[in-house]
């Protein structure tokens, strides 16, 4: 790996875990927009911790039978900071929060870059990629 490269790594990673941090403390609030790079950082962390939770409960499994325990303590953990980082992906958007119900707006607000400037739910969120 060039040094170049290395530090890149150390940003992006540092961004990540920065994004997911800033993610779990804001778990109750469900105003204000997020932008793509903060929901993106977030739930690729949420995804990742979720495999390690599945692959340990899966080898629990083979010594002490059927276990979910470890996945069923990550998913819960994480529900209320999920359902708040979507709201604001939809904020971001201009769409209220309800559409989070309807999956195909909810999918739509998971790759559709935000409203520009202002909208009626807050300043537009302050991208940390690059930064």
């Amino acid at each position: 790996m060039t040094k170049s490269s290395e530090s890149e790594a150390a940003t992006f990673g540092s961004l990540v875990k920065r994004n997911y941090l800033a993610s779990l403390r804001r778990c109750f609030d469900f105003s204000g927009r997020s932008g793509l790079s903060e929901y993106w950082s977030y739930f690729v962390v949420y995804l990742c911790i979720l495999v390690v939770a599945v692959s340990v409960d899966a080898l629990l499994s083979l010594f002490v039978g059927r276990f979910r325990g470890f996945r069923a303590i990550v998913i819960l953990f994480h529900m209320l900071p999920n359902l708040a980082i979507l709201a604001r992906r939809m904020h971001d958007i201009d769409r209220r929060a309800w559409f989070m119900l309807w999956p195909f707006v909810a999918a739509n607000g998971l790759y559709q870059s935000g409203t520009p400037g202002p909208n009626r739910f807050g300043p537009e969120p302050v991208d940390l990629v690059g930064s």
